[in-house]
């Protein structure tokens, strides 16, 4: 998995210091590294398991932002979506900056961020779409749902994994 972790435990007051830095997603290692550098240095041996004190907690930051709905098994009822161009445009959001919905070869399509990575969406049911995440901050199967204005028109889109605290909600730009 991709990532990076970082950890830096300071002791002044012994003048002792370490900073532990890792290529991997953070698991907890860096943490129970450095929490056992210090036990060792402080009191000759470790003190605990820091590595099964630590992953509970890194076990629950890796399970945010995945869905609670599994887009894998279809819904036990599933209306049709509307026609894609309902769906159709560009998308802004503060933090995220434009999301753009298009179609490419029948199949409606966001891009998002910077460099435009592009996602395909399968229909879930209704105005929902799922779609799988990508690089570093994958977290599987996610869902878009979007919000049908009084026009027919997608008006809005929420994207599930990019929602967790709340920030994931893009509005169509108008005339888009």
């Amino acid at each position: 998995m991709l990532g990076a972790a970082t950890t830096v435990l300071l002791v002044p007051t012994e003048q002792l210091g370490i900073v532990v830095l890792t290529n991997a997603r953070p698991l907890g290692v860096a943490e129970a590294a450095a929490r056992n550098f210090l036990d060792l240095t402080t009191y000759g041996k470790a003190q605990r398991d820091w590595a099964a004190f630590f992953r509970p907690h890194f076990d629950a930051m890796a399970e945010e932002g995945r869905s609670p709905i599994d887009y894998s098994k279809a819904p036990a009822s599933s209306l049709p979506p509307l026609p894609n161009d309902a769906y159709v445009g560009l998308y802004q959001n503060d933090f995220y900056g434009n999301l753009e919905i298009a179609v490419k070869d029948s199949t409606l399509t966001m891009r998002l961020g910077p460099k435009k990575l592009a996602y395909s969406l399968t229909h879930y049911h209704r105005d929902v779409f799922c779609y799988e995440t990508g690089g570093e901050n994958a977290v599987g199967l996610s869902g878009a749902t979007f919000t049908i204005g009084a026009d027919g028109k997608a008006a809005s889109v929420v994207v599930e994994n990019l929602n967790s605290d709340g920030l994931g909600a893009f509005t169509r730009v108008q005339g888009k």
